[in-house]
């Protein structure tokens, strides 16, 4: 639930107040339905810098931490993003990408079938471009005046653990030299 209530984003381009509603019904699924439980990935991009009016890039891993099967991958980049791919790294070698995103807004979720099976040092690989057409340096941060280059997704292990083992991955992705 945490997940969703952090990516609930509204966006006022109007210079009065408004508020926003939002509305989740949560229905439980049946317990003889359930096949996987699916653990979050929330992973940010925090070394980049974005001089103005340029085009640039920045790539970095995502480590797993565990062996993991990820079943669905996501991106989150604000208004001057112009682009995301997602590529495995698996023993070392770079695989093709998994997910391309060319729009920041209402990015796309990718369920992947079948999953992306990741060793635990096994890594996914994010791209991420902009062009920022500011006059202004623009770095990680949370405002809309800010950037940012995020890989969300879940992911789900070779065998169950109890719910409280249950912590899903966060940090921050490692820089590709």
């Amino acid at each position: 639930m945490i997940w969703l209530a952090y990516y609930l984003h509204a966006f006022n381009a109007s210079p009065r107040p408004r508020r926003t509603v939002v509305r989740v019904k949560l229905v439980p699924a049946k317990s003889d339905e359930v096949r996987r439980h699916l653990e979050l990935i929330d992973v940010v991009g925090m070394g980049f810098e974005l001089p103005p009016q340029a085009r640039s890039a920045f790539t970095a891993d995502f480590v797993a931490p565990v062996a993991m099967n990820v079943a669905m991958v996501s991106s989150h980049q604000h208004h001057f993003g112009t682009r995301v791919t997602i590529r495995p790294v698996v023993g070392g070698v770079e695989q093709d990408a998994v997910y391309e995103n060319r729009r920041w807004s209402e990015p796309p979720l990718r369920w992947l079938d079948p999953p992306v099976r990741l060793a635990a040092g096994d890594r996914l690989r994010v791209h991420c471009e902009w062009h920022n057409r500011s006059d202004e340096t623009l770095r990680f941060g949370p405002s809309a005046t800010d950037e940012m280059c995020n890989l969300n997704g879940y992911f789900f292990r070779d065998v169950e653990v109890p719910p409280e083992a249950r912590t899903g991955v966060g940090g921050e992705l490692i820089p590709v030299e």
